[in-house]
């Protein structure tokens, strides 16, 4: 289904990108334009941030847990990584490539707008951003295997997924939300 060369130098130049793209797109923007939805049942920048954090949290302390074990127990293996048909077809959902919405999960839900702050925000992104590339970098290092590693869906925690397709989810739930705001920015300026 997909064609993308899923390897460590792909997630950690994706997270890397990932952060300047956030940085470039919340920089000198208007606060109401950052505080306002674009329009009925549309979230606003600050809330699509917020979305974006609350899935990274979760999606990072299940990629932590896994990589916690000690390296003797691991597997190994250097990638090229593939997913199976499931997680394909759950990136290719949650990539931009979808315009469909999607609902939400409830832990993924983000806060109320009244208390979310672009500095903050942008701040914490950055910093789940640089956790995934630090991650990324000791696994590299340790010859980790993360397509054969399993941890817990973290919405559905009945579904154990290699940690690689962690990774893949996050960046291309990301590309997918950081293209709506850009999309929104364009609509307003």
């Amino acid at each position: 289904m997909s064609r993308t060369n899923y390897t460590f130098n792909f997630y950690i130049t994706s997270f890397k990108v990932a952060k300047k793209r956030a940085s470039n797109l919340l920089e000198n923007i208007d606060e109401e334009l950052f505080m306002l939805p674009p329009s009925k049942n549309k979230w606003s920048i600050a809330e699509i941030m917020s979305h974006l954090i609350e899935a990274g949290i979760s999606y990072l302390q299940q990629v932590e847990s896994a990589l916690k074990q000690p390296h003797e127990q691991l597997p190994k293996g250097s990638g090229p990584f593939t997913h199976s048909f499931m997680f394909e077809l759950f990136i290719k959902i949650v990539s931009p490539a979808n315009k469909v919405p999607i609902p939400t999960v409830a832990s993924f839900v983000p806060k109320d707008v009244s208390v979310l702050d672009r500095q903050k925000l942008l701040k914490e992104f950055i910093i789940i951003q640089e956790a995934f590339i630090m991650l990324l970098t000791h696994a590299q290092s340790h010859s980790i295997d993360i397509g054969t590693l399993k941890t817990k869906n973290p919405v559905f925690e009945f579904i154990n997924m290699p940690v690689s397709s962690c990774f893949a989810v996050v960046e291309a739930h990301q590309r997918r939300h950081l293209e709506q705001i850009q999309n929104i920015k364009k609509e307003f300026e």
